[in-house]
């Protein structure tokens, strides 16, 4: 008998296609990943629109980072928790470890089954969307970044993690825009920024934004220069 299992979603505030390839045990899969990362994402745009991004979520690198060790260390560890083994922790607590910073709200979902490895990332999709605690988070028009995390087990069982963050990304819509030290024409040009950089919004000042680059970099943009 095929099984099947989600965990209740955990919320923090502060305020299908079918993977080509076998998927190797004790190891997560990026095609897998890709798939259920495809599913949710096309269903927030659904309900929320493409948003100022041209999706309404963005993978973010560090989300399938800590995604993936969640998924990992629930398979090696042999538990399904929203809080981590051996600690009071939960996903959140992990965030500055995986350069996760500057966030405002966050979810997670999880889910493992011991479905074919072809179906499996379809099936945990279905099982979030036939769930009233899971469902709402991948429809939660706040999350703008999100990363997927998958681990299969030496004995076959397939585990799902999702992470998702509200981080008000903004993406550089200009051939360049200059990242400068301080908001206003005469800021001095610490950066150019190729068109398609995505940034983090800290906050806004009369039409500039005060952002972070994906290196780190820190500075203000015109709006202008940003959507």
């Amino acid at each position: 008998m095929r099984l099947l299992s989600l965990l209740l979603a955990v919320v923090l505030a502060l305020s299908a296609a079918v993977p080509a390839e076998a998927w190797s045990a004790a190891s997560f899969d990026a095609q897998a990943e890709a798939v259920l990362g495809d599913l949710i994402s096309a269903e927030h745009d659904r309900v929320c629109g493409d948003g100022p991004l041209g999706s309404g979520l963005v993978e973010a690198e560090a989300n399938v980072r800590l995604a993936r060790w969640r998924a990992e260390d629930l398979g090696v560890r042999d538990y399904f928790s929203h809080t981590i083994l051996g600690t009071d922790r939960q996903f959140a607590a992990y965030f500055p470890g995986y350069g996760i910073e500057e966030w405002r709200t966050a979810g997670e979902i999880l889910a493992w089954n011991t479905y074919a490895d072809s179906r499996a990332p379809a099936t945990a999709f279905a099982g979030f969307m036939a769930s009233p605690e899971h469902r709402p988070l991948i429809e939660n028009c706040a999350y703008d970044a999100f990363g997927v995390g998958s681990w299969k087990t030496p004995a076959g069982k397939k585990l799902f993690a999702v992470i998702f963050t509200e981080q008000r990304l903004l993406r550089v819509s200009t051939p360049v825009a200059e990242l400068r030290a301080a908001p206003g024409a005469d800021g001095r040009v610490v950066a150019a920024l190729a068109a398609g950089t995505v940034l983090v919004d800290w906050q806004a000042r009369t039409g500039w934004y005060q952002v972070r680059t994906p290196g780190g970099q820190s500075g203000w943009v015109d709006g202008a220069e940003v959507r």
